[in-house]
């Protein structure tokens, strides 16, 4: 079931930046004086330039004032993000004149990393605009609501709040009637919510790039559109099912598979496993839900559950996600699709064997996945050829 945010939505825009960040320009006239200073120290008082003082000018003058200027052409506007997922949003948006830095080191669990406010201020020190999954739905999220409360920093910062006044509708968790913010970013309508807000945001604070961030939102989105056509394709193959899930954490990506969610084992990541979560779970398959779609993240985390779990009969379907996370978020709906379609293409091929309780890889999701991929790569590539002609 959809509902509204939690909170209104509250226009988090602030294109007057208070604190504008350091630039690589003021960068290299900085290098550039210490180099002149440098040159006037070696050169002796009441003399001619000598041969290496004449090198040392040719070198300040062909190729240190060059960089320089060429470093003010370049600009780039720094967007900081709270999750791998955004950095895709970012990039499809920003384009060429946006740098994205990813605050959450690669490998570490984003719901227990939590730098110290030195290092944060570092991470932040360039950042025009800060792009977040909250407003405090990790730890570092809740550092930099705190940073941005206090008035003293000029970033813009863009939550849920703002995706939810362009078009994200969060989800209910089923057993608990509890509002879920955990990656929305993994579907497309929470995507294409993103992408507007960041389009805004970049707008404002570089006005002169807004004809082209209008552009690559048009883009995207009518990339994110045939992708939800595709998806609707495999959704209607494969027909009436209804869903369980390890922990909250597909939940939008099945809503946007167009699935039914019957059943969530976990309601919160990092919960302990008790005994009877994994009774109650046995005894909902065929009552509440048909089948268990784990990703690859949970399944590395409560792999012993998983696997008792399918020894008590429960057919079990393994998502590959992590791979797609920081690059391509928006497949993974498409992803879940063709995972729940590959056991069931492997019985129509006429097989004679029953598909795989525990079907991590098969034959036949390994051939859509390429081809899906393929197509991905066609369709951006047609998207580049449509922004340059």
């Amino acid at each position: 079931m959809y509902v509204a945010a939690p909170e209104p939505p509250e226009p988090s825009l602030k294109p007057t930046v208070l604190h504008a960040p350091r630039t690589s320009v003021s960068r290299n006239v900085v290098h550039s004086t210490r180099f002149l200073r440098l040159f006037y120290a070696i050169k002796p008082r009441g003399r001619s330039l000598s041969s290496l003082g004449i090198a040392l000018l040719v070198l300040l003058i062909t190729v240190v004032l060059p960089c320089s200027v060429a470093h003010a052409g370049l600009r780039e506007l720094v967007v900081a993000v709270t999750h791998p997922s955004l950095a895709a949003v970012v990039k499809a948006v920003g384009g060429e004149r946006v740098r994205v830095v990813v605050l959450i080191p690669q490998g570490v669990d984003p719901h227990h990393y939590e730098p110290s406010p030195a290092e944060l201020l570092d991470l932040l020190r360039d950042a025009r605009v800060v792009v977040m999954t909250g407003p405090s739905h990790l730890p570092i999220e809740e550092r930099i609501e705190e940073l941005y409360e206090s008035g003293l920093y000029g970033w813009v910062l863009l939550t849920y709040r703002d995706y939810s006044g362009e078009g994200l509708e969060l989800l209910e968790i089923p057993s608990t009637g509890r509002v879920n913010p955990h990656e929305y970013s993994l579907s497309l309508r929470g995507l294409k919510s993103i992408a507007r807000s960041l389009y805004k945001a970049l707008a404002g604070v570089d006005p002169e790039g807004a004809d082209y961030y209008e552009q690559r939102l048009r883009e995207y989105l009518g990339y994110l559109d045939r992708l939800s056509g595709i998806a609707d394709s495999a959704r209607r193959r494969l027909g009436a099912v209804r869903i369980g899930l390890l922990t909250p954490l597909l939940q939008y990506a099945i809503a946007d598979a167009g699935l039914e969610l019957g059943y969530v084992v976990v309601v919160e990541h990092g919960l302990p496993v008790e005994i009877k979560q994994v009774l109650d779970t046995v005894e909902a398959y065929g009552r509440s839900y048909d089948v268990l779609v784990v990703s690859d993240i949970e399944l590395a985390e409560y792999r012993g559950m998983v696997e008792e779990l399918a020894r008590r009969g429960i057919r079990v379907v393994a998502v590959p996600v992590s791979p797609l996370i920081q690059e391509s978020p928006e497949l993974v709906p498409l992803v879940v699709s063709l995972s729940l379609l590959a056991p069931q293409l492997e019985a129509e091929r006429g097989t004679g064997q029953s598909p795989s309780p525990y079907p991590y890889v098969t034959a036949a999701l390994l051939i859509m996945l390429t081809l899906a991929i393929l197509l991905v790569f066609a369709l951006r590539a047609r998207s580049r050829g449509a922004a340059g002609g």
